[in-house]
C-alpha cells in the first residue's frame, strides 16, 4: 500500500523538487477535471443511467477525491507546516483512503463485467438495484475501516502502535494491493477468452441468418451485442493493464519495506507515488474515448457548446 505517503522530503529522489511537485499538481488537476466531467455526464444524462455506469461513477468519484485530497494537502504541509497539525498516521489514512476506494471500485466494476459476460442470464436476474448499491457501498466502507482503524490506538504505547500498524500494513498490502491485482488479471483473462468465444458464436449465427435469408432485426441485435461486448472488453483491458503497471513500483516498495531486508530508494518512492496518482488521473480518458455511450454524450455536449458559441458570435 502507499504507506507513509508524505514521509519523504520533496528535494530527494529522481526528480528535482520543483519538477516533482509540478508533475503531481498537473496530474491532480487532470484527475479532478477529467473525472469531474465523467461524473457530471453520468449524473446529468439519462442515457448513461445504467448499472455499468453506476460503477464507473463510483470509480470516477474515488479518482476525483484522490486528485482533490492528496496533492493539495501535501502542498499545504510543505509550504505551511504550522497548518499541518494532524499526526502522520492520520494524514496517511486520509491519503490512502481514496486510493483504496479507487482500487475496490475497480474490482467491483470488473466483477460486474465478469458476471455479465460469463453468466449473462443469471446476471440479468440477480443484479438488482439493491445489490448494486450494496457492492458500491462496500467498496467505500471497507477501505474506510481498513485505513482509519489505526485511529483507535493513537494514544497507545509506542510498542503497541508499531505492532498494530505492522499488522494493518500487511493486511492493506494483501487486501488492497496484492489480491486485487491477481483478481483483476484473472477476471480479465476469463472475460477476454469468453468474449472471443461469444464473438465467434455470434459470427456463426449471423452467417447462418444470412444463409437462410433471415437477417434483418435478428442480425442487427446480434451485431449490436457483439459491439457492446467488444467495447466492454477493450475498456476493461486498458484500465486493468494501466492499473497493474502503475502499481508495480508500489508493490515492490511494500514487499521490500515489510517482508525483505532491502532498502527502497527515494527515486522509487517518488516514481511510485506519481504513478499511483497518474492511474487516478488517466482512468477518465479511457471512459471518455473508449466507452461508446460516454464518448457519444461527451461529443454531443462539445458540439452543443460549440454551436452555442458560434450563435452568440
Amino acid at each position: 500500500m502507499n504507506t507513509s505517503y508524505s514521509s519523504i522530503k520533496a528535494n530527494e529522489g529522481f526528480f528535482p523538487s520543483m519538477v516533482y511537485w509540478s508533475l503531481k499538481s498537473i496530474i491532480s488537476l487532470v484527475a479532478v477535471f477529467g473525472n469531474g466531467i465523467v461524473m457530471w455526464l453520468i449524473c446529468t444524462r439519462k442515457r448513461l443511467h445504467c448499472i455499468a455506469n453506476w460503477y464507473v461513477l463510483s470509480l470516477a468519484t474515488a479518482d476525483f477525491c484522490t486528485g482533490l485530497i492528496i496533492t493539495p494537502s501535501e502542498l499545504i504541509c510543505l509550504w505551511k507546516p504550522a497548518m499541518c497539525i494532524w499526526p502522520l498516521a492520520v494524514r496517511g489514512s486520509f491519503y490512502n483512503y481514496p486510493i483504496s476506494v479507487s482500487i475496490c471500485c475497480l474490482c467491483v466494476l470488473t466483477l460486474d463485467r465478469y458476471l455479465c459476460v460469463l453468466y449473462p442470464l443469471k446476471y440479468t436476474r440477480c443484479m438488482t438495484s439493491k445489490l448494486v448499491v450494496g457492492l458500491i457501498s462496500s467498496s467505500w466502507i471497507l477501505p474506510g475501516i481498513l485505513n482509519f482503524v489505526c485511529l483507535f490506538w493513537l494514544d497507545a504505547p509506542i510498542s503497541i502502535q508499531d505492532t498494530a500498524d505492522k499488522v494493518v500494513t500487511i493486511m492493506q498490502i494483501f487486501l488492497v494491493s496484492f489480491l486485487p491485482s491477481i483478481f483483476l488479471v484473472y477476471a480479465y483473462t476469463k472475460i477476454l477468452f469468453t468474449a472471443i468465444k461469444q464473438r465467434r458464436r455470434s459470427t456463426e449465427q449471423i452467417f447462418q441468418l444470412r444463409f437462410n435469408h433471415k437477417g434483418g432485426d435478428s442480425e442487427h441485435v446480434i451485431s449490436q451485442r457483439g459491439r457492446e461486448r467488444s467495447s466492454t472488453v477493450k475498456v476493461l483491458g486498458f484500465v486493468i493493464t494501466f492499473f497493474v503497471l502503475c502499481w508495480i513500483p508500489s508493490l515492490y516498495r511494500a514487499i521490500c519495506g515489510n517482508f525483505l531486508p532491502c532498502t527502497v530508494s527515494s527515486s522509487v518512492v517518488q516514481i511510485s507515488r506519481l504513478l499511483i496518482l497518474l492511474n487516478s488521473g488517466m482512468n477518465f480518458a479511457v471512459y471518455a474515448f473508449l466507452k461508446k455511450d460516454i464518448r457519444t454524450e461527451l461529443c454531443k455536449t462539445c458540439r452543443k457548446e460549440g454551436n452555442q458559441g458560434n450563435a452568440s458570435v
